[in-house]
């Protein structure tokens, strides 16, 4: 008898666990979605205009996105780190303590770069600006 609830409890849990896990994944692609619009509006922030001296993350993205600032409501309840370099952009979405990255994407490349919420091991929440070396180089 205990071993039929207790069969019948795992099988709930599973099934359970499998739901929120596709749940938060779906939540997940859709984050990701909207981060290669907010990525793209930082590239070409950065790459036909000059920011002004010290901007970062959020302040940067809000710089990038001023002609649409409802790119960013998706990220809302999540920290958004960003920088850029050699006239590139970088964006890294993190958990909402900033601790932890969930993904990460250069506006120069056409899909998402990072989902580090895939990974087994945890990534920082840093901005590597090394990652745009993937973007393309030419004159500017």
């Amino acid at each position: 008898m205990v071993r039929r609830y207790t069969v019948a409890l795992l099988a709930t849990t599973a099934v359970l666990t499998g739901c929120v896990s596709q749940a938060n994944s779906e939540k997940m692609y859709e984050k990701a979605s909207a981060l290669t619009k907010v990525s793209s509006a930082l590239e070409a922030a950065v790459y036909f205009d000059t920011p002004p001296d010290g901007l970062q993350d959020r302040a940067l993205l809000e710089y990038a996105t001023e002609y649409d600032p409802t790119l960013l409501e998706p990220f809302d309840d999540l920290t958004l780190k960003a920088d850029y370099a050699n006239r590139h952009g970088v964006v890294l979405v993190c958990d909402e303590q900033g601790h932890e990255a969930l993904m990460q994407d250069l506006g120069c490349t056409a899909k998402l770069d990072e989902h580090f919420w895939q990974t087994a091991d945890p990534e920082r929440c840093e901005v590597d600006l090394n990652a745009t070396s993937k973007c393309p180089t030419g004159s500017h």
